[in-house]
């Protein structure tokens, strides 16, 4: 999440999705094998709202309302 948050910081979008949809695969998977992990469900939530706001500027506002659904509903 670190290096995609870095990449959008510098507006490298298409790096920075690359970064955050690994984070959300990782953060998921985690989650799935032990509930208890509460920073993994935290980053799961977490990626899919930073991959919305990116998703918003590029101006895929469907894909960006997915991420953001996504997120307050987890």
């Amino acid at each position: 999440m670190w290096l995609g948050g870095t990449f959008k910081e510098k507006s490298d979008y298409e790096a920075a999705l690359k970064e955050f949809n690994r984070a959300k695969t990782i953060a998921i998977e985690a989650y799935q094998v032990d509930k208890t992990l509460e920073p993994a469900f935290n980053h799961a939530s977490r990626s899919h709202r930073d991959l919305g706001e990116i998703y918003e500027k590029l101006g895929n506002h469907q894909k960006a309302f997915e991420m953001y659904k996504f997120s307050f509903d987890w």
